[in-house]
């Protein structure tokens, strides 16, 4: 069974009521990420992983399927509830801990149906190389 997940999202993203009702299973707080104020979502036995385009999709405890709980760009990073990484926004700049990338390079991967891309920020112009997506 899963622990749970933190979810690092922008300080202003509405959290879908079918999450924020479930108040003994989710708790919340403001935190510091790189130089950005971000909203820690903290759900315990729950799952979140990323879908194409940089979208969030979210198990909650006792759920048998994930549902779509944040748009585009509104979810940094995914992590275990001790803070460990498990999955970053492909779209988030390291160096400026925005979502503004864009992909600026694209070829086929060696790993067959994946694409290996180039991003770069539209901020500060960091660029980040992407393998197998």
């Amino acid at each position: 069974m899963k622990k749970g997940v933190e979810i690092l999202l922008r300080y202003d993203t509405p959290i879908p009521a079918w999450i924020s009702n479930q108040d003994l299973n989710v708790s919340g707080s403001m935190k510091t990420f790189g130089k950005e104020q971000v909203y820690s979502l903290r759900i315990k036995n729950g799952e979140a992983i990323f879908i194409p385009g940089g979208r969030a999709e979210v198990k909650m405890p006792g759920s048998q399927r994930f549902y779509v709980a944040f748009e585009e760009l509104q979810v940094f990073e995914i992590r275990d509830p001790e803070g460990n990484l498990l999955k970053r926004n492909y779209f988030l700049c390291e160096k400026c801990f925005k979502n503004t990338g864009k992909i600026s390079k694209e070829s086929p991967s060696e790993t067959h149906g994946r694409t290996d891309v180039v991003m770069q920020c539209t901020e500060c112009d960091n660029t980040w190389e992407l393998k197998a997506i």
